[in-house]
């Protein structure tokens, strides 16, 4: 991979931080030198450079400071591995993949936020899509 450009006085915002995917952002990011502020559910990162906002993105609630001087989003938060189709496990998916990342969105347009990323999962794509897909490939997901 090659290195990372960033535009001079920007602020990056990761959602997900403390994730899988968010917390390897958060680190190419630093090491591009990036000032980044992070969003966390549950676990704070070991990183005193980073300025950690703890969110829970369902509920909507602490986005006025989250999106404070920040110009760029990196949308990351979202839960994984499902097991089993019934309603109680499903739901917890439904309110943070779903409705939290249209309230992170939402919240990204009314701050002013110039560039947005979503970060997904090739299971949108469903079980029988083709590979290799792209933004073009139907969605097809056949879970939360």
């Amino acid at each position: 991979m090659g290195a990372l450009s960033w535009p001079h006085n920007s602020k990056l915002l990761v959602t997900g931080a403390s994730g899988f995917i968010g917390r390897a952002v958060v680190a190419q990011a630093l090491a591009a030198g990036v000032q980044v502020r992070a969003t966390i559910r549950n676990r704070p990162l070991d990183l005193p450079a980073v300025e950690q906002v703890p969110v829970r993105i369902e509920d909507y609630t602490g986005f006025d400071s989250m999106f404070r001087g920040v110009t760029h989003v990196i949308h990351a938060a979202g839960l994984a591995h499902v097991f089993g189709n019934g309603q109680g496990r499903t739901a917890p998916f439904t309110a943070v993949n779903e409705t939290g990342s249209i309230h992170v969105a939402r919240a990204a347009v009314a701050a002013g936020v110039q560039h947005f990323v979503l970060v997904s999962s090739v299971a949108v794509y469903g079980p029988l899509s083709p590979m290799p897909c792209d933004e073009n490939t139907p969605c097809r997901p056949s879970g939360p």
